[in-house]
Parts: C-alpha cells; structure tokens; sequence
C-alpha cells in the first residue's frame, strides 16, 4: 500500500533515528519515513545510537533490540539516561515480543513493534506520538502495537 504524507493525514514531521543492524530493513524503514516527510538518521550499531542520538537530537527513536555491539535494552538505558532521553519517544523493534516484553517494559520503552514492522502500524504509532512528549514517569507504559502475521525479512547484509 503507498503511503503518501500529507498534513491530512494527520501526522507531523518527525526527527527519527532509525537503530537497526538488518541492512534491508533499515534501508526499507528510512526510505518509508523519508517518503512520508520525516527527517531520518540511522546507524547499525548501539554505540553509534547513543553518540547520533546525542547530535541529531531525535524526537523518536525506533530500536531493534537486537544490536551486534550492545543490546537494544542497554542502548535503550544509556539514552534515557542522557539529557534529552526523557523527551525521547523510544520504540522497541523485536522479533519475539513474548519473550522481550517484560525487559522492553522495564527499560521504559514506550511501545513495540514486530520485526519487519507493518506500515500502517508504524503509521499509526507515529501519528500517536505527543507533539510535546513528556517525561518517561508521566506515560503510560509501552503500548503493544503487533502487526499481522507476514514474511520475514531476510538477514542480508
């Protein structure tokens, strides 16, 4: 399905940082958000997440857990941890939501979603994001955004 943006729509342009170690799903992540008009930066790495985050400045950030140097969950901790962390909006990207909840919840993540992530959830998970996201304490917790069952991506590098 295309997906053109458009202020209709009712989103607004987002600064995303875009943390995942699958070439394909990274390039196919940041050419969706790129064409629905957000500014995007991504990077393969935890580390690398961390030092960008500080930099560019994000107002979400879209994690695969997963990560080849340090996890998601750790890469999630030393962001809220920065300065700015409070006022990020921190999505967690999994493969095995059963299994990663309880840690995405304790690393005050504010919602998930299935790896290779479904368009339109992804669509409707930005459009939710407060214009002024609050801090951490004042959310509600992650909220479960699981697409229908579909492929999977390849791991091609």
């Amino acid at each position: 399905m295309d997906h053109p943006w458009t202020p209709a729509r009712g989103g607004v342009r987002r600064r995303i940082l875009v943390v995942e170690a699958d070439l394909d799903v990274r390039e196919a992540l940041c050419a969706l958000l790129e064409r629905w008009g957000h500014d995007v930066a991504n990077v393969a790495e935890g580390h690398l997440a961390v030092l960008v985050a500080g930099r560019y400045t994000p107002e979400v950030v879209l994690l695969d857990l997963g990560l080849p140097d340090i996890d998601g969950f750790e890469v999630a901790i030393r962001l809220r941890a920065a300065a700015t962390g409070e006022r990020l909006f921190l999505v967690a990207l999994t493969g095995d939501a059963d299994k990663d909840v309880t840690r995405i919840q304790a690393c005050r993540f504010d919602a998930y979603l299935m790896k290779p992530p479904d368009p339109d959830e992804l669509e409707r998970l930005l459009a939710g994001v407060p214009a002024a996201i609050p801090p951490t304490a004042e959310r509600a917790g992650p909220s479960k955004v699981a697409p229908p069952p579909r492929l999977v991506a390849r791991d091609v590098e």
